[in-house]
């Protein structure tokens, strides 16, 4: 029987969930380009999101009922897809941000794993049922994706370099590649 827990510890424990897996992950990537060799990037990143996604499946097993979404099996499912798909693709746009950025590597490695988790928490907190609670992930979710661009465009202007959106998809390109990833020092 899954309990009807209130809306902040299921919150925590997403966020928990993502920093240790997509954070360990990151922090992984960050200390195999520094030292070289270890295992590909692609290699990590799927086996961090295969534990991530497991564990959102167990929690969407177990919360479910504080979500909008059907209290059944797809509704759970549904849950834990859109919570791994779309906090990915926020973690990814937070990796290609500082980088952009040129965060140094100390500061990657100490963002890497407390920050890899707050995509996927904000994700699910806008499927929560509090209205509240949806309002303010949404608009956290716009602020940072503007301080995210802010950033990365402030660095670049007058560089002739890409934009946000072309290096996100560069990051994407090179980790699909397997190949090593630049980080600025």
């Amino acid at each position: 029987m899954r309990t009807h827990a209130p809306w902040w510890p299921q919150v925590l424990w997403v966020w928990v969930a993502g920093s240790l897996t997509m954070g360990v992950g990151a922090f992984l990537l960050t200390r195999s380009t520094l030292l070289g060799g270890g295992p590909s990037p692609l290699f990590v990143v799927v086996c961090a999101a295969i534990v991530l996604f497991a564990v959102l499946g167990w929690m969407g097993w177990r919360w479910s009922a504080g979500s909008w979404l059907p209290d059944e099996a797809r509704g759970r499912l549904l849950w834990a897809a859109l919570v791994g798909a779309v906090g990915l693709a926020g973690w990814g746009f937070a990796a290609a941000t500082t980088f952009g950025a040129g965060f140094s590597t100390t500061a990657q490695a100490v963002l890497a794993i407390p920050g890899s988790g707050l995509p996927f928490a904000l994700v699910a907190m806008l499927l929560l049922k509090p209205p509240r609670v949806n309002a303010f992930a949404m608009a956290a979710s716009v602020i940072l994706l503007l301080v995210g661009y802010l950033l990365v465009a402030v660095r670049l202007a007058g560089t002739g370099e890409v934009s946000v959106p072309q290096l996100y998809l560069q990051y994407l390109e090179v980790l699909l590649d397997g190949g090593p990833i630049a980080i600025p020092m």
